[in-house]
């Protein structure tokens, strides 16, 4: 490893960082708002203002019929459009959840999409989704 990439250290901690400010276990995880958050990238400090956030639009790119259909048995097409449906219904006609992302690997795939676009919802876009072999 090159020494530009070499500046962090590791630490043996003896009890773990649940940060439980942040991470309490009754709430969703939270955003905090205290100050900028500085991640090293390819060996260089970026600096991001999560307060950035109070004064910008936030929008969504769901994944729920990708990485959802990779984490429990596969919806039906009936239940993919539905999802769908209520995905528009809770994202408003603003588009907070601006994209859902499809596989189009299946004829049951593409199907899905079809019946989706045939809704007619402005949001969320409906995104293809397939890997380059």
């Amino acid at each position: 490893m090159s020494e530009k990439y070499n500046s962090h250290p590791l630490v043996d901690a003896t009890e773990p960082n649940l940060l439980e400010e942040t991470f309490d276990y009754g709430l969703p995880p939270l955003i905090r708002f205290d100050g900028p958050v500085v991640e090293h990238i390819d060996g260089r400090a970026v600096e991001f203002d999560p307060a950035t956030l109070k004064t910008r639009d936030i929008v969504i790119t769901d994944t729920t019929f990708r990485d959802g259909q990779q984490a429990r048995p596969p919806y039906s097409v009936d239940q993919m459009v539905h999802i769908y449906d209520l995905l528009a219904k809770l994202g408003g006609p603003g588009g907070v959840i601006r994209q859902t992302e499809f596989f189009l690997y299946t004829a049951n795939d593409r199907q899905t999409l079809d019946r989706c676009r045939e809704l007619g919802h402005k949001f969320p876009e409906c995104t293809g989704w397939i890997r380059a072999v």
